[in-house]
């Protein structure tokens, strides 16, 4: 299990990984989010996992909205990892 997965069910760690969302920007936050996104349905089962994949969301939607390819493949993976 990586350090990231760790974190993000943890009680307190996954509020860093909230907050490495919010802070990073750019290729950093789309690089986070890349790795984060397979775990979003076991991220579900964790009461502290849901602040994460609610964060996630919003800035998907927020840096590739608006027709964005790039934003429709991250949907499509998203409903693939939760089928």
């Amino acid at each position: 299990m990586t350090p990231l997965i760790v974190m993000m069910k943890d009680q307190f760690a996954n509020y860093v990984i909230q907050r490495m969302v919010d802070v990073v920007d750019g290729e950093q936050r789309e690089t986070l989010i890349q790795k984060i996104r397979p775990h979003l349905s076991t991220l579900r089962k964790y009461t502290y996992g849901k602040h994460i994949i609610s964060k996630v969301e919003r800035y998907i939607s927020q840096d590739f909205g608006g027709g964005n390819n790039h934003h429709n493949n991250l949907h499509s993976n998203e409903a693939l990892a939760t089928a």
